[in-house]
């Protein structure tokens, strides 16, 4: 099995974007009422404050579960550090080969191109203010980047345990045809010796 290839692209989240501190009027004057936040209507206000936990979800507790769960929940794979046996060895390649699928798979998930507001249901999003959308996509660009990385860590480490696995096993393995070969050699010739009557072939 050729050695996995890691393809995995981290994205970069955005940096917090402080927000400016009011220009400070002048003594005596009234901040100017540009300044002042955006009314909101009554109507608006209602739904946003029925569908507040959902808001808030998306602003501090959104973790990307979707991108890690059902199909793209990779197991890993049991590496011992040697196989001394034809069916182990083949199970432990067999299952290998399915977890760097299913990795393929979650890489190639994670590395789909949308925009991160897509990731936050249509009629929530429209509710959220400028701010709020601003902190919901930084969230979740950070989400991923670090889910990306997480996986990324685990993978390599799994494929170091796979090496040194591939490793001991093939050279316990040349180690052992050859310590087989030797002895069905000797046999071998024990066996000639007898059925000459225990002279040497070559002495006859």
């Amino acid at each position: 099995m050729n050695k996995f290839l890691f393809y995995l692209a981290l994205a970069i989240s955005a940096a917090p974007v402080l927000a400016q501190q009011p220009a400070k009027s002048p003594a005596g004057k009234a901040p100017a009422a540009s300044a002042a936040a955006p009314a909101v209507s009554p109507e608006l206000a209602q739904k946003r404050e029925a569908r507040k936990a959902e808001i808030e979800h998306w602003l501090t507790r959104y973790d990307g579960y979707e991108l890690k769960d059902g199909k793209f929940a990779c197991r890993s794979p049991r590496i011992p550090a040697i196989s001394k046996d034809n069916a182990e060895i083949t199970a432990v390649g067999e299952k290998v080969t399915a977890w760097q699928h299913c990795y393929n798979a979650f890489v190639d998930n994670l590395n789909k191109q949308e925009p991160p507001e897509q990731r936050i249901p249509k009629d929530v999003f429209e509710l959220m203010t400028p701010a709020e959308r601003e902190q919901a996509i930084a969230r979740i660009k950070s989400v991923k980047s670090e889910i990306g990385l997480t996986a990324s860590v685990k993978a390599k480490t799994i494929m170091a345990d796979y090496d040194a696995w591939r490793a001991a096993t093939e050279a316990w393995v040349d180690e052992h045809n050859k310590t087989t070969k030797q002895i069905q050699e000797q046999n071998r010739g024990d066996y000639e010796l007898r059925r000459n009557n225990g002279v040497p072939k070559t002495e006859k």
